[in-house]
């Protein structure tokens, strides 16, 4: 007889999740000659996610390398080494999901030695003197996002698996309605509170997983 044991898949939020900062602010900061004019219009639900980056970026000149040399400096939990060898022990897959850029993702978790983990996000678009971004995972379904995440955790329940989320803020809190176990933090913690939303508390990667290993062991 056939396997039926669900596969599991551990998608995680990566700005202010990952990283205590957001990479997409920090580009604009450091590089954007309008700043943060569209991140706070996004902030105050007047334009999109889409409309924030692409408006953001026709004012970035920056080359690729120079972007690039000023994300190294973006530290990481230290802790999320520990969930990434823990899902490779458990044969669990670890996908990155994030309403923030690709490129500037893999770019970070490169700096800290971190290679092969999936990214479902925002596509960056290096073209010649042009920076521009592309939107695979939108769909209307959650029109002010750019990327759909319930889609993404659907995506990966239709594999006949189970979902855990992981996220800290607004953009996660779609998805948090859709997946199997959710832990959440900050702002995404008092959402889910405040809407019922079962979710487990965390304090860093080393606490998610010793609280996933007794979840798979009471559930599995």
């Amino acid at each position: 007889m056939a396997d039926r044991t669900p596969k599991l898949t551990i998608l995680c939020d990566f700005d202010g999740t990952i990283t205590p900062s957001d990479l997409t602010d920090f580009i604009y900061e450091k590089f954007a000659g309008c700043g943060l004019y569209y991140l706070k219009l996004w902030s105050q639900y007047l334009i999109d996610t889409r409309e924030e980056i692409l408006r953001t970026f026709e004012t970035i000149t920056a080359s690729q390398e120079e972007i690039a040399a000023a994300l190294t400096s973006i530290p990481i939990d230290p802790t999320f080494y520990e969930l990434v060898t823990f899902s490779r022990q458990n044969d669990i897959e670890l996908v990155i999901v994030s309403d923030g850029l690709d490129w500037a993702i893999e770019t970070v978790l490169g700096a800290h030695g971190i290679q092969g983990l999936p990214i479902i996000s925002n596509h960056m678009v290096f073209g010649e003197n042009k920076l521009t971004c592309e939107f695979p995972w939108y769909d209307p379904l959650t029109p002010m996002a750019g990327v759909c995440k319930p889609l993404v955790v659907r995506h990966y329940q239709q594999k006949d698996g189970l979902v855990i989320y992981i996220g800290d803020g607004r953009s996660d809190q779609d998805a948090v309605m859709e997946a199997d176990l959710v832990f959440a933090k900050d702002a995404l913690a008092v959402y889910c509170q405040e809407h019922k939303i079962p979710a487990l508390s965390f304090t860093d990667f080393s606490d998610i997983c010793s609280q996933i290993a007794q979840w798979l062991t009471d559930h599995l």
